[in-house]
């Protein structure tokens, strides 16, 4: 049983002394392996984020670009129309609807024309397209919003 207890403990001696010289590695070599690995990791992200962001913009096709503009063409003229209309009626009824409300649709008249002149300046080729798109959408229903705020506003 000595026999067996002074071989266990050889045995481990031996695993323990091999462990420890096996590690040439020294904590700041560790340090170091470990910010070079950091600096690494941050260059991929920045790759993948550039790469991402290029895969990303997405230009119009011809068909979309097409579509897209004639229908937004089309809402645009039928806001013309409506702001003809509310000038109409403001000029011929008999009561003066107000400075306010005269104001409110000269702020419609105008990001109408503004967002005819994007629609007219826009550059599938340069420009994102769906994030166009999405803005776009978006002004045109704020114009839709301020028309209805406009027919709904009975205090003015």
């Amino acid at each position: 049983m000595k026999k067996n207890l002074f071989s266990l403990a050889m045995a481990t001696i031996f695993i323990a002394s091999g462990m420890l010289t096996g590690c040439d590695t020294t904590s700041a070599d560790k340090v170091n392996k470990a910010e070079e690995n950091v600096k690494d990791a941050e260059e991929n992200l920045k790759e993948a984020k550039e790469g991402k962001a290029a895969a990303v913009k997405k230009e119009a096709t011809d068909a979309e670009w097409k579509v897209f503009k004639e229908d937004s063409d089309a809402k645009i003229s039928k806001n013309n129309e409506r702001i003809a209309e509310m000038k109409d009626k403001m000029k011929t009824s008999g009561k003066t609807m107000g400075k306010i409300y005269a104001g409110r649709i000269e702020n419609i008249e105008k990001k109408n024309v503004e967002l005819k002149t994007r629609l007219d300046n826009f550059d599938k080729e340069q420009t994102d397209w769906d994030s166009f798109k999405r803005e776009f959408d978006h002004d045109m229903g704020e114009i839709g919003n301020a028309f209805k705020e406009l027919g709904t506003d009975s205090s003015k």
